[in-house]
């Protein structure tokens, strides 16, 4: 540099124009600073007054304002701090305002800051220069140059918005701080502050979907401005509403099926909610836990509620558990004065635990989802609680009232149910003697058959037999199934009952011929029919040409239907017929040549009576339909009516003869049995007058006097039975004059025997054992001399056969046959029977012996039968035949009654009723017309049953089918009844066989 200067007084000047410049340039960045903070609070504030400024908003005010500042300071010190400015550059702006320098006062503050001067200069000039320019700028201020404008503006900008800004500070100092908080904090979540102040809102509003909504808002109390109207304004609709002198105000805004958000402005408070719409929470599914009662001992069940009713059995305890559409908020279950608070777990719930009696009535769910949503309507159940029932038991296999021989099973089935379990069931009855209402001869009950907590029915196929429980003849059993279930204290509930009739064969054998007696009833009223129908077509054929040919063919359809209605009777009586003979199949007290005349007589109703009757239909249904031929076919119809009415009166002539040889039969039978009840009575009343003889009435023990009573009552009865001998022996001379007949009657009433009997009866009451017992046992002779009168006598009018009729002694070889294999049948039940309870009897071996006893009986029967029958080619069979029931009983004495046995019995039935086997060119005419006429015999009367099966057991034609169907009230559908071995069901017969059964029971028990 070289030593040339600039004078004292230019720098001087220079200095101060320096100092001035940088005092107002930095005045302008200060207040420019100031201007950009200020402004953009300012601005804040007042948006801050109309709208909740979002933050992306505030934070570009916040950044504009230090923006402002930063370009202001940055401009300063690029003047002043980093490229400051020299003489040169102060030169260049002193320039811009004195511009008469020129360029020269620049010229020379570069000479002077040249490091060295060419060669040429001469420094004197130069000094020379400088000091000329020097004292020309003396001439002028430099302060002047400095521009003051900017620098006034910006402070003057600084005054005023330092003014706006301290005013809000001032004035509403709440706002101003909040505004500056939410200036220096865009980002931070800084509520801004209002005038008016609204209650607290939620930012998402749940809303029921497409359903109108309300919405309730309010000032606070310490609200600065309490404005008069509100608006809210949701997807471009606006409400405006005044609000209350509380300063609240209510919305009611339409349905909402889409997310929206609504807008709530009071004065300068606003409030942005966001509408969320759903549908309402719904009821999914309901169930209830129940707890049974303990005597169940059933674990909790879970079940599910249907509809609106709920039924629970006494003594549970129930929880409700509920399942919603969407997670719960609360949950309660309204029953009268309580309404619990349900335990939650997502959109279940769980109501507490209480007695299903507590419960009784209507149960009112309510809930709240997460959302605050309730249902349209609670949803209500019907609550009611049911005592646990009795079982439901019934007893199949047998007829209400049923006449049995003593010796025959019966084959039962008794079905029980329970709703919670049945506990046990079983076979019961009460026996009374023929005539009494005690049951004065005991009770008894079978096996009971257990059940199970679980075990909601039972279905047991058991037999029931007399001779096995020990039951009289002439004795009434009450039959019954009983059942009980776990409820304590329960009495055990008990089937319909059955009544069962155990004659003797005697008065079995005078119950068939009265059912006869009907079945002849029933043929003489389809005689009368028939004549009647006969008299009619009579009438339509004699009658005038000239009648109107459509109401003669109407009176003659009506003619065919009754003849088809006759011959419906008809066969309905035969099948009767059949029901009456297999009965008496069983019983041996009915004649063999019996039962054979009625197989004849019913085939001869079927075979000569029934087809004309069917063939006279048809020719009156020909006739009504074709007027030509009508005469012609009348007149068939006349002749085949003739030829069904001979055949019924021939038919009904039989018929009324067998029925008098059966009654005359029957009173030999009947004497038997009275005979034998006098010598029983007699050797009890000596049993009783060993213990009792020489006491005084009033020293007999009561057990001793009970048993006199019993043996009275049976005195009773067969006093009842020998006068109803007299009287009906009285009658069948009247009908049948019988000198034998005659001498009986006339001796039973000289003899006085019903009063004589009466008295005897009286004896025994008065515990007159000694006296008695002779009496008893005289009459009992004189009784058994009456019958011998009566055994060899012929009854008369017993038919020989007619030529060119079927081998009576055929006939009746053929029903002893079939006898003999349904009473091995009957044994072969009973062998079972025995087998199935020789587990639990102590009396197995004493049991067995009786049943070989009845074996050996039945040997001897066909022993007899194989002496007498002039057949000698059945001959070798019924030597078989005894052999194998000699060794059948020879088993059963020795208690031995397995299957083998059982199987053995099985081989004996079909040797005695064989197959069909017509391919057999070996057997002779009277064997082939012998098992024709059995195997057509079989079909007829065991028809309708099915083959039987037991263990190891050949099929049996006289097994019933087995019977199916559930017990239970009100438990549809149909069943399957067993046919009884006994008397057929009464409600199925007519209404005169009906009749004359309950007649006949009547008699039997004594009641009139």
């Amino acid at each position: 540099m070289n030593s040339i200067t600039l004078p004292d007084s230019l720098v001087t000047q220079l200095r101060g124009y320096e100092t001035r410049l940088r005092r107002l340039e930095t005045l302008a960045a200060v207040a420019g600073g100031i201007v950009g903070l200020f402004a953009t609070f300012v601005l804040l504030f007042v948006l801050d007054r109309f709208v909740d400024t979002p933050r992306w908003a505030r934070a570009i005010l916040t950044l504009s304002g230090g923006a402002l500042v930063a370009w202001f300071a940055q401009g300063w010190a690029a003047h002043w701090l980093w490229n400051r400015r020299g003489p040169a550059e102060l030169a260049k702006l002193l320039q811009r305002h004195f511009k008469s320098l020129g360029d020269r006062l620049q010229g020379v503050i570069e000479l002077t800051e040249t490091r060295s001067l060419a060669a040429n200069v001469s420094p004197a000039l130069m000094r020379a220069a400088i000091r000329q320019v020097a004292e020309e700028s003396g001439r002028f201020d430099f302060a002047n140059a400095v521009p003051v404008r900017p620098a006034r503006r910006w402070a003057l900008a600084a005054i005023v918005l330092a003014a706006l800004t301290a005013a809000p500070f001032v004035f509403a100092p709440q706002a101003a701080l909040n505004a500056l908080a939410r200036w220096l904090q865009p980002w931070a979540p800084i509520e801004r502050y209002t005038f008016a102040s609204i209650d607290d809102l939620p930012a998402e509003l749940v809303v029921a979907h497409g359903e109108a909504f309300e919405i309730a808002c309010g000032l606070k109390e310490d609200s600065v401005w309490r404005p008069q109207n509100a608006k809210a304004r949701l997807n471009a609709a606006e409400t405006v509403a005044k609000l209350d002198k509380d300063g609240r105000v209510v919305f009611r805004i339409a349905g909402q099926t889409q997310n929206g958000q609504l807008a709530l402005r009071i004065g300068d408070a606003t409030r942005a909610i966001g509408i969320r719409p759903l549908h309402r929470p719904e009821m999914k599914e309901l169930a209830a836990r129940v707890e049974m009662p303990g005597y169940l001992g059933y674990p909790a069940t879970k079940v599910a509620i249907q509809g609106s009713r709920a039924e629970f059995l006494e003594g549970s305890s129930v929880r409700f558990a509920g399942k919603t559409s969407r997670a719960l908020q609360s949950a309660t279950m309204k029953h009268g004065d309580t309404d619990p608070v349900a335990d939650l777990e997502g959109e279940t719930f769980v109501t507490p635990a209480r007695p299903a009696a507590e419960l009784v009535g209507d149960a009112i769910f309510r809930w709240a989802d997460k959302h605050g949503l309730t249902p349209t309507q609670p949803y209500t159940v019907q609550v009611s609680t049911v005592k646990d029932g009795e079982p439901r038991v019934d007893l199949q296999g047998v007829e209400q009232s049923i006449a049995i021989l003593p010796n025959e099973v019966l084959k039962l089935n008794f079905t029980a149910s329970d709703d919670y379990g049945l506990k046990s069931a079983w076979l019961g009855w009460t026996v009374r003697s023929m005539g009494e209402k005690k049951d004065d001869l005991g009770k008894g009950e079978a096996a009971r058959t257990a059940g199970g907590q679980t075990k909601k029915e039972l279905a047991v196929p058991t037999e029931f037999s007399p001779a096995w429980q020990n039951i009289p003849v002439d004795s009434v059993v009450e039959l019954a199934a009983y059942a009980v279930d776990f409820l304590p204290d329960r009495k055990p509930v008990q089937s319909w009952k059955h009544t069962i009739y155990v004659l003797s064969p005697a008065k079995h054998a005078e119950h068939i011929r009265e059912r006869m007696d009907e079945v002849l009833k029933q043929l003489d009223e389809r005689i009368r029919d028939e004549e009647r129908q006969l008299e009619e077509t009579k009438a339509l054929a004699e009658a005038k040409p000239d009648k109107p040919s459509e109401k003669s063919g109407e009176e003659i359809k009506k003619a065919e239907a009754s003849e088809r209605a006759n011959q419906a009777a008809l066969e309905k009586m035969t099948a009767e017929m059949s029901e009456v003979m297999k009965d008496a199949l069983r019983n041996k007290d009915v004649p063999e040549s019996t039962l054979a005349e009625w197989q004849k007589l019913k085939e001869e109703i079927e075979k000569k009576a029934s087809p004309p009757m069917e063939k006279a239909a048809e020719s009156l249904a020909q006739g009504a339909q074709k007027p030509g031929e009508r005469s012609e076919k009348l007149a068939e119809a006349q002749k085949q009516q003739e030829e069904a009415l001979a055949a019924l009166r021939e038919a009904a002539k039989k018929l009324n003869t067998q029925n008098e040889n059966l009654y005359a039969r029957n009173f030999y039978n009947r004497l038997k049995a009275a005979a034998a009840a006098e010598f029983k009575i007699s050797e009890g009343l000596k049993a009783l007058a060993k213990d009792t003889v020489g006491l005084k009435p009033e020293e007999i023990a009561e057990g001793k006097k009970s048993e006199f009573n019993r043996v009275a009552g049976s005195q009773d009865l067969t006093t009842k039975d020998v006068g109803s001998i007299a009287n009906d022996m009285t009658a069948f001379i009247k009908r049948v004059p019988n000198e034998k007949y005659e001498k009986v009657q006339q001796e039973m009433q000289e003899k006085k025997i019903v009063p004589e009997l009466n008295e005897l009866a009286g004896f025994v009451r008065a515990n007159l054992g000694l006296k008695s017992v002779g009496r008893a046992k005289q009459w009992g002779t004189q009784l058994e001399e009456w019958a011998k009168m009566l055994q060899k006598e012929k009854p008369p009018g017993e038919s020989q056969g007619m030529p060119g009729e079927e081998d009576p002694e055929l006939m009746e070889l053929v029903v002893a046959m079939v006898r003999a294999a349904q009473a091995e049948d009957n044994i072969r039940e009973q062998t079972d029977l025995l087998e199935g309870r020789k587990n639990a009897n102590e009396k197995h071996t004493e049991d067995a012996k009786k049943l070989a006893t009845q074996q050996s009986d039945l040997s001897d029967t066909v022993g007899i039968l194989r002496e007498k029958t002039k057949f000698g080619e059945v001959k070798p069979l019924l030597e078989k035949v005894e052999f194998l029931m000699d060794e059948t009983a020879g088993n059963l004495r020795q208690a031995k009654t397995d299957a083998e046995v059982v199987s053995l019995q099985g081989t004996i039935i079909e040797l005695l009723v064989p197959p069909d086997d017509k391919s057999s060119e070996s057997q002779s005419q009277s064997q082939s017309k012998m098992q024709q006429m059995m195997q057509k015999m079989m079909a007829q009367m065991t028809k309708g049953n099915q083959p039987g099966k037991g263990n190891n057991k050949a099929p049996s034609p006289f097994a019933g089918s087995a019977t199916e169907g559930a017990a239970g009230r009100g438990k549809g559908g149909s069943r399957s009844v067993e046919k009884g071995t006994g008397a057929s069901d009464a409600g199925q017969w007519p209404e005169e066989f009906r009749d004359q059964l309950q007649s006949y029971f009547q008699q039997l028990d004594g009641v009139k």
